[in-house]
């Protein structure tokens, strides 16, 4: 049979080296800063120095470390914070009620402990140095039951701090081994330098569970939205139901517009979240080249704050006259629109093949002239339950209200009461 000692036996010169040299390393460190924070890059490299032997496939020297911590290591001898302790046994014992967790800087953490809910507050981890991160990932990428988690720099007073290299390789090194997590999420992170994206590829390429991929408040460079979209078009499941990329403005326009071809390749996509950005002409013609037939289940469309203009409008409309699925547009806050986009949605409204269930407008600039475009177009429409206009000062209350209420009660006659739309349920001006 082949015994332990033959496994012993099978293991070369170089990791048993390793293996032999890791603990001493543990030990001079416990001595010198009463703490393991060596991390394994630091490892390899000493021992590479001290026994002059090359280390071999780095897989296999990676698993036969992660191997020897698995078996040995301390978790009280990793982190002196509590609840990171208890975060890190719970995933090392692939606690199955343990399924979410967020990671977020140590200056946010009493923050989010005041803010965030009493059943998710044992569930932050902060890093506070060292190789918390490293160990974390290694915890997580054997992990079986986590869904969720949440990467997070945020602070009140905005401005995000960026994940140093040093942290993703390490926190990467574990996490992308990771097949369980179906929603990943960050959040108000640095993300401009290029190398992020890169590090945790084979996680975001190769993970077959994820379907919600969410980029909030982050910053991104030229070279990191193009890796994104390289990520995006080389996934090997199309999987994702749920995108999200709002409020990245250093995204530039033919960056932006190559993100959403890669995005053509997910058609389970049923959210789509773009706004917070600046849009240009490759990008809005990409998003109506998708809006025509490349998410046959999406219903979710979030523009919200976003730099489209009338143009844009007009070309979106157009492709949505095609579309079957998209129920909800939100486009709050958008103010490069002007009379000629409103009117354009008003086209697309009076089309009887738009399927639009909810359009928000808040805070468009939304004028009395548009509103009578709107209320001559919802005379016939059958699809809208809910518009919201809010946030636009340049309607009146009187000609606002005026406008639509012939629309969904025309006393003229019984017929025409008969006739009005009953469709529209919810109007907020």
């Amino acid at each position: 049979m082949y015994n332990s000692m033959q496994r012993y036996r099978a293991i070369p010169s170089s990791l048993l080296s390793l293996c032999r040299f890791v603990p001493n390393v543990v030990r001079y460190r416990r001595q010198r800063f009463d703490s393991h924070r060596t991390s394994i890059p630091q490892c390899t490299a000493i021992v590479a120095e001290t026994t002059g032997e090359p280390i071999i496939d780095h897989h296999t020297m990676v698993n036969t470390i992660n191997m020897y911590y698995d078996s040995r290591m301390n978790i009280e001898d990793i982190t002196s914070d509590e609840i990171n302790r208890k975060i890190l046994h719970k995933l090392k014992n692939n606690d199955p009620s343990f399924t979410s967790i967020l990671v977020c800087n140590p200056g946010d953490r009493f923050h989010r402990l005041r803010q965030e809910r009493v059943d998710v507050r044992n569930n932050i981890y902060c890093p506070s140095g060292g190789d918390d991160l490293g160990w974390l990932g290694h915890f997580i990428g054997k992990n079986t039951h986590l869904t969720r988690i949440e990467l997070a720099n945020y602070t009140p007073s905005g401005g995000g701090a960026a994940f140093s290299r040093q942290d993703i390789t390490s926190f990467g090194r574990g996490f992308n081994s990771n097949k369980s997590i179906r929603e990943i999420k960050f959040w108000n992170i640095n993300l401009s330098e290029g190398e992020f994206f890169p590090l945790l590829a084979p996680f975001l390429s190769n993970n077959q569970s994820l379907i919600d991929l969410e980029m909030l408040d982050c910053a991104l460079s030229h070279e990191c939205a193009n890796h994104l979209a390289l990520i995006l078009e080389s996934r090997v499941a199309n999987s994702l139901t749920v995108f999200v990329l709002e409020d990245c403005g250093q995204i530039d326009d033919e960056s932006f517009a190559a993100i959403l071809r890669a995005l053509s390749r997910h058609s389970r996509l049923k959210g789509l979240g773009l706004g917070d950005n600046l849009f240009g002409r490759n990008s809005y013609s990409e998003l109506a080249t998708l809006l025509r037939g490349s998410f046959p289940s999406l219903y979710h469309l979030y523009l919200g704050n976003s730099t489209i203009d009338d143009e844009g409008i007009n070309e979106m409309a157009m492709a949505l006259t095609e579309n079957s699925t998209l129920t909800q547009l939100d486009l709050s806050g958008s103010r490069s629109i002007t009379l000629q986009g409103y009117r354009s949605l008003s086209t697309l409204l009076e089309d009887p093949n738009c399927e639009l269930e909810i359009l928000n407008l808040g805070s468009c600039n939304v004028n009395d002239e548009a509103i009578t475009e709107f209320a001559k177009a919802l005379a016939n429409n059958r699809s809208i339950e809910c518009l919201y206009l809010e946030g636009n000062p340049a309607i009146s209350a009187t000609k606002g209200w005026a406008a639509f209420s012939w629309v969904v009660c025309d006393v003229s006659s019984i017929e025409n009461t008969f006739l009005s739309n009953h469709i529209l349920e919810d109007l907020r001006l």
